[in-house]
């Protein structure tokens, strides 16, 4: 049965109509603004893609650098005298960290322990007509480090250790003349865990 609409009701689903309408233009905005956000999520992904590449590409090169330093190092004859100081790096050490801890006891077994004295009991050892690359640097420092700890025997104790370029020293036979030697020393210096009252 068909049954006539009145004007009332006509106007009640026009308006029902334009109520749903205008509730999906913000559904489209909302899909317009989804979609934004991806667009620049994958242009942020993408850039962060590129800045990626580009820094792998500058860590090859400085690799390549880096390895091309190396070999340059190791044809120079210069290598053979770090290779000999690196193989009797242990030996080398040895009687200074002996002193060091030997001082070290006999001061805290008179209660002398101060930060002053424990400056005082630091070592050099001089490494004439050494030169040591960059490259090297680092490999150098875990040689002593680890000769260091072989050699340690007093566990309150840390070695600071220290690799410093030397152009001159001191003339033994007169103070006031500097001799040119173009090497390094390793200076070694101690400090406590905990630290001194």
């Amino acid at each position: 049965m068909d049954k006539n609409l009145s004007q009332e009701e006509i106007n009640a689903l026009f308006n029902q109509i334009n109520d749903s309408s205008s509730v999906d233009i913000p559904k489209e905005t909302n899909i317009d603004e989804k979609l934004e956000s991806l667009l620049d999520y994958k242009y942020n992904e993408n850039a962060k893609m590129i800045q990626d590449l580009f820094k792998e590409n500058n860590k090859t090169d400085n690799n390549e650098q880096t390895n091309s330093e190396d070999i340059a190092y190791q044809n120079s004859p210069y290598y053979p005298m770090y290779l000999n100081i690196v193989g009797n790096m242990k030996s080398m050490l040895a009687p200074m960290i002996m002193q060091i801890e030997a001082e070290y006891r006999f001061m805290e077994s008179r209660n002398y322990l101060s930060d002053l004295v424990l400056k005082k009991m630091g070592k050099e050892i001089l490494l004439p007509n050494f030169i040591l690359a960059k490259v090297k640097y680092d490999e150098f420092m875990n040689f002593i480090v680890d000769a260091i700890n072989e050699l340690k025997t007093i566990d309150d104790i840390d070695y600071n250790i220290d690799i410093r370029r030397a152009e001159y020293i001191k003339n033994p036979s007169n103070e006031n003349v500097l001799k040119k030697i173009d090497g390094y020393k390793i200076v070694i210096n101690i400090k406590r865990h905990q630290k001194l009252k």
